[in-house]
């Protein structure tokens, strides 16, 4: 007697990767990312990272992005120019600077993983120590009849220094949170978070 035997193929899962979170330093860290639609490290490892870093804490992490889209080329950053300041020290896609960063391991050329700036900011992203002596206020008036907008930073310094130097960073970005990668792939404009963000230097 003989007896045909099925052998059943059982097809393998692929597993998904579950973002790792990064803990908060416990003070806001600001950072600047240059990408392109062009560069499968962005696509694939910068931008997924900077969406699990701000998805996962929220206020503490701020960064603008600026992306050249396939549709619109590359957004106007004028008149602060800042892509340009960004890549002065680099030498390729994707650059993402902390803090204002232009060397050091706060200053980021390429990028693998989607965790990739996860320890950087943890370490404190290469703020200054003294960010929790600033406290930062910011209120927007719209005039919808003439399409204005008044936007007011009111910086306190809460520190016991007789003499210190701001500066003050402010950007109007169109504001994307977790869908980063999908407006990367999309989007002609600016992309990136609303940024508002001191930088001190005693």
């Amino acid at each position: 007697m003989v007896m045909d035997e099925k052998v059943e193929e059982r097809e393998q899962l692929k597993q998904k990767e579950m973002p790792l979170y990064a803990t908060s330093p416990g003070h806001a860290v600001f950072g600047e990312y240059v990408g392109a639609h062009w560069c499968p490290p962005c696509m694939d490892s910068a931008g997924p990272s900077l969406v699990n870093l701000k998805n996962s804490n929220g206020e503490d992490f701020t960064f603008v992005s600026f992306f050249e889209s396939e549709s619109g080329g590359w957004p106007s950053d004028g008149p602060i120019y800042r892509t340009d300041h960004v890549m002065a020290s680099s030498s390729g896609y994707p650059t993402f600077a902390f803090a204002d960063a232009q060397s050091g391991s706060c200053y980021k050329v390429g990028s693998s993983g989607t965790n990739y700036y996860d320890a950087d900011y943890e370490a404190g992203g290469c703020m200054g120590s003294e960010i929790s002596e600033y406290a930062m206020e910011l209120s927007t008036v719209l005039n919808s009849a003439g399409d204005e907008v008044t936007i007011t930073v009111e910086v306190t310094y809460l520190g016991s220094s007789p003499l210190v130097v701001v500066y003050l960073y402010g950007a109007v970005t169109e504001q994307f949170g977790g869908d980063l990668r999908q407006r990367q792939q999309a989007s002609p404009q600016l992309d990136g978070l609303a940024a508002e963000q001191q930088r001190q230097r005693l």
